[in-house]
């Protein structure tokens, strides 16, 4: 499967799941003619756990009380698969082979982490 047919094939997933955002969003880039299915792939595991992490360090909602400290050691191993993956993705032939443009836009929708300046621990 090339990257063009592994978009087509997330694009026919329903119009609310990540799936869907992730290949209108990649094809808009032409991601899938430059990348193949393997290299996309990883991207989009990337993605989907730059996504989790921001709702992990952030909550659901505008509500800080989603953020639990017992949750801590899950919210530690997210963020360590979402660095082993992005090693993965930084490897890979096919991330390499963007525009800088290409790779940078990516980065900005897909894979941008970061916790509300609200959610912070307060300083000792």
């Amino acid at each position: 499967m090339n990257g063009q047919q592994f978009l087509q094939k997330l694009s026919g997933f329903p119009f609310d799941s990540f799936e869907y955002y992730f290949s209108q969003i990649a094809d808009s880039l032409c991601l899938g003619e430059a990348m193949g299915a393997g290299d996309l792939r990883r991207l989009s595991e990337a993605a989907l756990l730059a996504r989790l992490c921001n709702i992990a360090f952030n909550g659901s909602g505008d509500s800080y009380e989603d953020i639990k400290p017992e949750r801590e050691f899950n919210r530690i191993r997210l963020e360590q698969k979402f660095m082993v993956s992005m090693a993965r993705l930084r490897d890979c032939a096919g991330w390499n082979s963007l525009s800088r443009f290409q790779r940078e836009t990516a980065a900005r929708f897909f894979l941008e982490v970061s916790v509300a300046e609200d959610h912070l621990a307060p300083e000792s």
